[in-house]
C-alpha cells in the first residue's frame, strides 16, 4: 500500500505528460504520412529526477537531481521494438556526528533496464512511443566512522546489492531527420529494493546500509543516432 501511495504522483506526472504530448503528435502526423521506428538505434541524455534519498540510505540528506542515461534499441516492425537504458543517478551523502565522533555514508545507484517499445503515432517531426520492462538497480554502500579521543581513529566498509527495478514511461520526437533525432523522455521507475531496516528481523545495521523500496520520476532530453 506504501509503494502504491508513493507511485499515484510520478503516476499522474507521467499521465498528464501523455495527455500534453499526445494531443499535438496527433495533429501533427494525422494529415502525413506514418514514420516507423528505426531499425536500430543509440542515444544518450541528461535529465533530472525526483528525490528518494531516505529511502536509498536512512539519513541521506543531499541528492544532486541530475541523471545520466545512456539508451539503444532495435526494431521488430514499424510499431514494435526492444531495447536498454542505463541510468546514473545522483550520489546520495549523509553526516550524523556527536561528542568525539563523526559518522558519514554515501550511497551510489544505477540501473539497467530492458525495454519494449511501442510506436502510438509517428510524424516527420513529432512521435509519440511507449515503453515498459524490467532490469537490475545496483546499489553501492559506503560507510565512514571516526572517533576522536584524544587520538583519531576511522573505519571505513562497503556493501553491494542488486535489487529489481520496473520501469515505464514515453518519448515524444522534438525534431529528426533520416539520421537523428531529439527525444524528450518520461520514465517512472519502481525501485523494488525491499525493506533491509532496523527492525524485527534485522539488528544492529548501520545507517548507511538501511534502505526501502521507492519510486521516482524521471524527465530528460536524449540525442539519438538512427539507422
Amino acid at each position: 500500500m506504501r509503494l502504491f501511495e508513493r507511485t499515484r504522483l510520478p503516476f499522474f506526472s507521467f499521465l498528464l505528460f501523455i495527455g500534453c504530448a499526445v494531443t499535438p503528435a496527433w495533429s501533427q502526423t494525422s494529415g502525413s504520412a506514418f514514420v516507423a521506428l528505426p531499425r536500430a538505434f543509440a542515444g544518450i541524455g541528461v535529465g533530472f529526477s525526483s528525490t528518494d534519498a531516505e529511502s536509498r540510505m536512512r539519513l541521506g540528506r543531499d541528492m544532486s537531481p541530475v541523471v545520466w542515461l545512456v539508451e539503444g534499441g532495435v526494431s521488430f516492425s514499424s510499431r514494435v521494438g526492444v531495447g536498454i537504458e542505463y541510468v546514473r543517478v545522483g550520489d546520495v551523502t549523509g553526516t550524523t556526528s556527536g561528542n568525539g565522533w563523526t559518522s558519514s555514508g554515501t550511497q551510489q545507484e544505477r540501473q539497467l533496464i530492458g525495454l519494449i517499445r511501442g510506436r502510438l503515432t509517428g510524424g516527420t517531426h513529432l512521435a509519440l512511443d511507449v515503453v515498459g520492462g524490467f532490469g537490475v538497480l545496483s546499489q553501492h554502500h559506503e560507510l565512514l566512522e571516526t572517533v576522536c579521543y584524544g587520538v583519531c581513529t576511522s573505519r571505513t566498509d562497503a556493501i553491494d546489492h542488486n535489487s529489481p527495478a520496473f520501469a515505464f514511461g514515453a518519448d515524444v520526437t522534438l525534431g529528426s531527420n533520416r539520421h537523428f533525432s531529439v527525444m524528450t523522455l518520461a520514465r517512472v521507475y519502481v525501485a523494488n529494493r525491499g525493506d533491509h531496516t532496523n527492525g524485527t528481523s534485522h539488528l544492529g545495521i548501520p545507517w548507511q546500509y538501511e534502505w526501502t523500496s521507492s519510486v521516482r520520476s524521471t524527465f530528460a532530453i536524449t540525442a539519438r543516432v538512427g539507422w
